[in-house]
């Protein structure tokens, strides 16, 4: 017999005074500690998944040699890592002598050139720049590097932006946007810097905006400042969404205009000069000066509402929002937005109107701009030739593919010749779920189009090299999410969701795929009126489905169903989670090889009797009564996003919560075989002081019973980050990564590799690899030791251990021992008066 020698550490328990103290804590070998250092990235194992789906492009700039500067939430450009901000050719083509490097850590919402030297002048909302602090402004050099001497300080709450950017004539910069100070002078929303980028003190515009955000900016030939927002004053002066401010900051008074939308303020999001001194003006408002001018507006060179223009909402559809307009020929106005009519006409995202406010027919961009979840032009940008770029959020224009970015001519016609050698924006996909196949291959689902620059349409399989199989490709439509895998006993994987068909297949929610990845026509499951979200299958023989579904049809099954072989549904199992807040979700599922069946999600009852968002259920779907009975969650709005088992029948929990029985537990807990809190597994709580909260969306764990968790680490103040922290048997950290501020965050894909390694979503790595969508994270060797773990809860004393051993006792710490008959973890017993006992484990 292979004894652990125990450590004799007294542990007193008593009920009164006659009671003795006695108990031993076994201690093994120990757990021991790996060194963060030894943990490697595997960079042989580095597919990439990318998406063209929502993505905007929100700044454009024109060089004086026709080439293009774009920016948006981008982080790939025909597959070149270009984080947020790019430059092309007058063809349209990437220039790839234009580098940014690691881009700014946050959105880019304004760009200006500036002439005398070609230096580029980036804004936004970001707090670095190429791994430098640069708070909402930096400047780069003509071919994308940091410009090392500019670096002006602003402040602002939450963090300052910067929406506009205008360079004068003499190279002074104007910026508009939501701040507080520049360079530590009180600078409400509005500034000016001279080129160094010192402020330029003589530019003050009093009291500003009292926290209000400039959304555009113009300038006239006077020097005059013309700012649109959402402001109701400037520097104490009512002014509703619209103002002009002197040369020297002071307000203008003599330019009066009023914007209204009724019970909600207006605002304006963009200006333009008209030849005549007048003022285009565009945004979500109702009248002007009291009078009826939705959307669009021409004010004369004092304000006032120029009744000439008589346009009366002449736009419709889709967001019914105009974003940006250009001064047209002829007193005219090109405008871009959400719309998708203009007087009755098609329209779809960019109509040009004469200066009587009647539709220009000379200006018919054919199908205008179009994408499956809505389309809108935000930025324009014209040409030396009267040609229009439009920029926004798109996949065509013009009846063409284009991926944000168009050139329209000066009839309305698209221009073809620009990017016609085919132009590709991207950012790195979405990994929610994945799986292993016996023969080492990984499949990897969530939302993405393709991988490795291959279409790949949220579904792939991948060599052990990381490469794509090329012989499994499902048909998934490309509106389609793949959030639940399993694997049957016959090698098919079901596969959960948000799809209605896969292929020309009827699939709502579930699928059923064959080797080559094709639907099953034998599988046909119910049709679900809300997205699977989970899946397993079971020894016991079927396929439990969990999610936010009320109706399996035809059968009313709340939150949980289990399915036949053919995907039938089973009527003898109907276990139901209800909540008391909104539909019941059923986030994941875990089963074990006695066909228990562990349910977590959003829930409040289970089968009618209390079980907040956890419960276990016996394999006919009754409910499992002395399991996680009064378990207590505390947090905002607490709920289980995943499950894992280890191999002797504990539960680790990872979700939206911050404690479980009032013991910290940020967002990872495991629970004992019988339900209750394990108090040997305490994880690292986030400092007090920080306020930061954990939401652990994957859990894993290992046979040496490490835990793996994965999710998102919110700050009080700040953007979600995601996190990967590697936990030993008692929590303590062994590893964590973390991706960079700003970066992309979401749900992340873990799951445990062959061979000593775990697999993870790639955005861990955005800083080293922009795009990646998964990654492989080389595992240290650990031995876990067996130790005996004796705490004190309410009446009772409980002992608990992990692992396969056998517990013994003794009334004397030298023995003798003798083996505790039927105990399992964890071993429960009453105190008794006068008495001393002494446990230790055998293997």
């Amino acid at each position: 017999m292979d004894w652990i020698r125990p450590t004799r550490f007294p542990f007193g328990y008593g009920c009164g005074p006659r009671f003795r103290a006695g108990f031993l804590v076994g201690l093994g070998l120990g757990w021991g500690a790996t060194v963060a250092g030894g943990w490697t990235w595997d960079e042989t194992f580095s597919p990439r998944f990318t998406t063209a789906r929502d993505i905007t492009l929100m700044a454009v700039a024109l060089q004086a040699d026709g080439r293009v500067l774009v920016a948006g939430n981008f982080q790939l450009v025909n597959n070149l890592p270009r984080q947020g901000l790019a430059r092309l050719d007058a063809q349209g083509n990437l220039d790839a002598g234009f580098d940014p490097g690691s881009g700014a850590d946050g959105p880019v919402a304004a760009l200006a050139v500036q002439p005398a030297d070609g230096r580029i002048l980036v804004g936004g909302r970001f707090g670095r720049v190429q791994g430098q602090p640069r708070t909402a402004l930096a400047r780069l050099e003509a071919d994308g590097r940091l410009d090392a001497g500019f670096a002006p300080r602003l402040t602002g709450a939450p963090s300052p932006l910067i929406k506009a950017l205008v360079v004068l004539p003499d190279g002074r910069i104007l910026l508009a946007g939501n701040f507080q100070t520049v360079e530590g002078f009180p600078r409400d929303g509005l500034a000016r810097l001279w080129p160094d980028g010192r402020l330029d003190e003589s530019f003050e515009p009093g009291t500003g905006l009292h926290g209000a955000t400039a959304l555009d900016l113009a300038v006239d030939a006077k020097g005059r400042l013309v700012v649109a927002g959402n402001f109701l004053a400037v520097d104490h002066w009512p002014f509703s969404g619209v103002a002009r401010l002197l040369p020297d900051g002071r307000v203008d008074t003599t330019f009066s205009a009023q914007l209204e939308a009724g019970d909600q303020p207006a605002a304006a999001y963009a200006v333009a000069l008209a030849p005549d001194g007048g003022v285009w003006v565009a945004g979500a408002f109702e009248t002007v000066d009291a009078q009826p001018q939705p959307q669009v507006a021409r004010l004369g060179s004092d304000g006032r509402l120029d009744t000439s223009f008589a346009f009366k909402g002449g736009l419709e559809g889709g967001l019914g929002t105009v974003f940006d307009l250009l001064a047209g020929p002829e007193e005219g106005v090109l405008l871009a937005g959400g719309f998708e009519w203009a007087d009755g006409e098609a329209r779809a995202g960019l109509a040009r109107f004469r200066a009587d406010g009647s539709l220009d027919a000379a200006f018919p961009p054919g199908p205008g701009l179009w994408a499956e979840d809505g389309a809108w032009g935000y930025r324009l940008a014209r040409q030396t030739d009267g040609a229009v770029l439009v920029a926004g959020k798109f996949s065509e224009a013009g009846g063409a593919p284009r991926p944000g970015l168009a050139r329209f001519r000066p009839d309305g016609t698209l221009d073809e010749t620009f990017a016609a050698a085919g132009l590709r924006f991207e950012t790195a996909g979405e990994v929610r779920v994945l799986a292993l196949a016996p023969e080492g291959a990984v499949l990897a689902g969530g939302r993405f189009d393709r991988v490795n620059g291959q279409p790949r349409s949220h579904l792939v399989r991948l060599f052990p090299d990381g490469q794509a199989d090329p012989a499994f490709q499902p048909p998934f439509p490309s509106e389609a999410r793949v959030l639940a895998l399993a694997r049957d006993a016959a090698g098919h994987w079901l596969v959960g969701g948000e799809f209605d068909r896969v292929g020309d297949h009827p699939a709502s929610k579930l699928v059923r795929l064959q080797a080559d990845g094709q639907p099953d026509p034998a599988f046909n499951p119910p049709q679900f009126n809300g997205p699977v979200l989970a899946v397993a299958t079971s020894p016991a023989g079927g396929i439990v489905v969990g999610g936010a579904f009320t109706r399996a049809d035809p059968f009313r099954r709340l939150g949980l169903v289990r399915l036949l072989e053919d995907g039938s549904v089973d009527d003898g199992f109907d276990a139901r989670c209800e909540s008391s807040l909104a539909d019941p979700e059923v986030k994941a599922l875990a089963v074990d090889t006695g066909g228990r069946i562990w349910v977590g999600g959003r829930f409040h009852l289970v089968n009618g009797q209390p079980r907040p968002n956890l419960a276990r259920l016996l394999p006919d779907g009754s409910l499992d009564e002395d399991y996680a009975v009064g378990l207590e969650w505390d947090g905002e709005v607490p709920a289980v996003h995943s499950l894992a088992l280890t191999p002797d029948g504990r539960c680790v929990v990872g979700g939206s919560f911050t404690a479980v029985h009032e013991q910290p537990r940020p967002g990872v807990a495991r629970l004992r075989p019988d339900g209750s809190l394990d108090l040997t597994f305490v994880p690292p709580s986030p400092a007090a002081e920080t306020e930061t909260v954990k939401t652990i969306h994957q859990v894993v764990t290992l046979p040496d019973f490490r835990v793996i968790a994965a999710g998102l680490e919110t700050p009080s103040a700040g953007v979600p980050r995601l996190i990967l922290e590697v936990l030993d048997p008692r929590g303590r950290p062994l590893f964590r990564a973390e991706n960079p501020a700003g970066a992309s965050a979401g749900p992340a894909g873990i799951a445990a590799a062959a061979a000593g390694a775990l697999l993870v979503d790639g955005h861990l790595r955005l800083a080293t690899l922009p795009g990646a969508g998964l990654a492989r994270l080389r595992l240290e060797p650990f031995q876990p030791g067996l130790r005996v773990f004796i705490s004190r809860e309410a009446d009772q004393v409980v002992v608990d251990w992990l692992g396969n051993a056998r517990l013994q006792q003794a009334d004397r710490p030298e023995g003798p021992w003798a083996e505790v008959p039927g105990a399992f973890a964890p071993h429960r017993l009453s105190p008794e008066p006068d008495a001393a006992r002494y446990f230790q484990l055998a293997r």
